[in-house]
């Protein structure tokens, strides 16, 4: 199976996140802890 198929989930930083949508890391961490956005802590 290649590991770039469509069915792998993209993975993002906060701070990818936050210049997607263009807000601060910090309103990314809120929508994290309001459920508004899944996230997974790795490391």
């Amino acid at each position: 199976m290649d590991s770039t198929s469509s069915d792998a989930p993209e993975w993002l930083t906060v701070q990818e996140v936050a210049r997607h949508f263009r807000v601060s890391a910090r309103t990314v961490n809120r929508w994290a802890l309001s459920g508004q956005l899944r996230i997974r802590r790795i490391g």
